[in-house]
This record gives structure tokens, sequence and C-alpha cells, in this order.
């Protein structure tokens, strides 16, 4: 018997029991299922957030100081915003902008008398140039001379605006934050826009963010001190990126005498460290799946054995006619892949859709877009893992059926 042969037994066996082949598959299509579809999530959220923080910029690193090590930070082994002039001067480095914040309890009254929590960042005129993802629906950014006077102005969100005045062009109208006893009067001078990400996250937020110049902070809270929070720049090379790094924290060093008192971290190592902590829960929950898989082989394993007992007295008309019992167990195995392969092909259909039918209740639920995805590799490994399941659970049910004697079985009822 040839393969073209087998093939065609193997499938005029499969259509003469339709229903039994049917519930057969089930177990397969259920665990191929289940495993493209968790898998197609969680890559689809990997090239998503990977998206997200190629937006961000991978040429940008965050400089803080770190006392990790065990080394005590000092009064003078803060990050100033002279820091941020001594690295504008490396040509390896694009720009460099500095920050800071300070919370306020019940410190911004809301539209409809509720108190809200305030953080006020304070920011300079480059850290709008870096944030690539910062888009202004009213207004203006905080400018240079804004941090060289230390206007009282701020930038809001939209969300803010809306909850705050009840529109969102409130360029020009004043808001007040109580800090600490001391009210601070803000200008508006830029609404920037929300998405519906952000306006998600806003949702979960316990504080209202606003922008003000970095200056107006020190001047006001740091008792005229240029110290800051910490310090981000944006490399010419993303390929030098530790490179660079490691001498940007050198520069800081030589300015403040001291050394390893700070630490770096990169938009490409938060990208690293997702794409990690995704793909390992990825492959737990395909693993978890993966046993629907075991438990769908179990069955092919029992229908082909019962296959083998209900067509026992074919299989001795076979043998008498000269059948070998290597084409009575290819036969069976055949079959057995046969039904594993269409399992698996139906499970990657159902599983693609599930994974889109996901991804459009997320994007309801949280605002963020996903699109399943589903490489070849996976497509491929799907197919092997099909093949593989036929063969291994069919195995034994084709060999029991190739070692019956001939007379015995033309004698079974």
């Amino acid at each position: 018997m040839n393969l073209t042969e087998g093939i065609k037994s193997a499938l005029s066996g499969i259509v003469s029991n339709k229903m039994r082949a049917i519930l057969t598959m089930f177990g397969i299509v259920v665990g191929i299922a289940s495993v493209i579809m968790i898998t197609s999530i969680g890559e689809g959220y990997k090239v998503s957030m990977n998206r997200e923080f190629e937006t961000m910029g991978l040429d940008k690193v965050s400089i803080n100081t770190d006392s990790g090590n065990g080394q005590r930070i000092e009064w003078e082994d803060l990050l100033t915003y002279d820091d941020v002039a001594a690295l504008k001067k490396y040509d390896d480095i694009i720009e460099a902008t500095a920050s800071m914040g300070y919370g306020f309890g019940d410190a911004v009254e809301l539209l409809d008398g509720e108190m809200a929590t305030a953080f006020i960042t304070g920011v300079d005129e480059a850290y709008y140039r870096m944030e690539k993802t910062i888009k202004f629906a009213h207004g203006r950014n905080i400018t240079e001379q804004d941090v060289e006077v230390a206007s009282t102005v701020t930038v809001i969100s939209e969300d803010l605006a809306l909850q705050k005045f009840g529109r969102t062009d409130c360029i020009g109208d004043i808001i007040e934050v109580n800090t600490w006893g001391v009210p601070l009067e803000l200008t508006v001078i830029g609404v920037t826009k929300s998405d519906s990400a952000s306006a998600m996250a806003a949702m979960f937020t316990w504080y209202q963010e606003l922008y003000v110049p970095i200056s107006l902070l020190q001047s006001v809270y740091n008792g005229g001190s240029n110290s800051v929070d910490g310090i981000t720049i944006k490399v010419a090379d993303t390929k030098r990126i530790s490179e660079i790094t490691e001498n940007a924290i050198r520069i800081i060093e030589m300015n403040h005498g001291n050394e390893g008192k700070y630490s770096a971290n990169s938009v490409a190592d938060m990208m690293g460290e997702v794409d990690s902590v995704i793909g390992i829960f990825t492959m737990f929950m395909g693993i978890v799946a993966g046993i629907s898989l075991l438990v769908g082989g179990i069955g092919v394993m029992n229908i082909m054995l019962v296959s083998v007992t209900e067509r026992t007295r074919e299989i001795g008309i076979r043998k008498s006619i000269g059948a070998t019992d290597f084409n009575i167990q290819f036969q069976f195995l055949i079959e057995a892949v046969i039904l594993t392969a269409i399992g698996g092909v139906v499970g990657m259909i159902f599983g693609y859709g599930g994974g889109k039918l996901f991804a459009l209740v997320a994007v309801m639920v949280t605002g963020m877009s996903m699109e399943p995805f589903i490489s070849w590799e996976i497509v491929g490994l799907v197919v092997a893992i099909s093949a593989g399941i036929g063969i291994i659970f069919g195995v034994y049910p084709a060999a029991k059926a190739a070692k019956l004697d001939p007379i015995e079985a033309l004698r079974f009822e």
C-alpha cells in the first residue's frame, strides 16, 4: 500500500464514521484553539506594547540617584539642573531634560465640589520636545522663558480640564492648588489631548497631574535649590546607548565628585522586561492550555482502539489477501494523523477567531488597541504538534491492529 492509497483508505474510514470523527477531533480542536488563542493574544500584546515603547522613544534614558548599592545619598549628591547643562555639552546626547514633583492631598476643587489630590510636576521646555506622545488640544507648552522667570503657569490634560471647568478650551483660566495650606494660583496655558487609553488610566489614578515650570517648584518648595528628582537624556545612537549612558553618568559623577551613586534605565530596558514578563506568562498559560491537548490525544487513542475492534474482521480479510503488518499499521496511523491534522487546522481558525474577539472586548474595556498575532513559526509548531499527537497516540492502536492474527480476525463477530 502506497501513501496515496493509505490516505484514501483513512479518509474513507473517517467519512464512514462522521460523528465519531467529529467527536474525536473535538478534544484536539479545543486544545489547539486554547493554545493559539493564548499565544496570539500574548504575542499581540507584546507587539502592541513594543509599539508603545517605540513611540515613547527607544533612544531615551532616565538617570536617578541610587542608594540600592548601600551607599548613602547626601544633599550634595542630588541631581541638579547644572548636570543637565553639562550633559547637553556631550556630543552624543541630543537632548537632556530634568523633572521633579510634589504631591498635595485635597488640593484642587473640581466642578462637582469634590477635592482632588494634585501631583505637580516641574519640567522645562525640552521635556515636551522629548515626549513625542504628548499632543496639544489647546494652547502651548512650557517655554524657556517660563522657566527663566518661574512663571505661575500650568499645562493640564483634557480630562482634568473637563472635571475642573467643564470644557477643554480653558486657556487663561486659573487653577488654585492648595499646597500644604498655601494657595498656589496657576494660569492654564496648555491643554494636552487625552486618548481612550489615558481616559481609562485616569479612572484608576488617585491624583490629578499638573505640569509647571521646574524653576517654580524649585523656588517655592526647594528653597531656591536647583536640585531635581531625575534627568532624562536622548542619545544620538541607540546602538551605543550603553556606552553613552555610562559616559553620561561619569559626567554627573565628575560634577559631584562622587562615584556609584547614580543608576540609569532606558525605554529599551523596560521594553525588554515587559517582553520577558509577557513571554513567561504566555508560555505558562500555553502549557496549561496544552494539557487539554493531552486529553484530546488520549481521546484519539481511545477511539482508534474502538475502531480497531470494530474493524477486526476487515483487518483479517486484508491480511488474508496479502496485506502486511506494515500496511495495516500504516493505514491506522495515517487515519490518526489525518484526524489530528484536521483538528489542528480547525483549532487554529477558532483560536485566532477567539483572539480577535478577546481583542475587541479588550479595546472596549481598556481602550488599548491590540491585534492578535500568529507567526509562521507558531503555525508550523501547531502543525507539528497536531501531527505528533496523531503519531504518538495512534501508534499503539495501529500496532495492535497490525499484530492481529488473520485467522482469529476472520472468526471475530
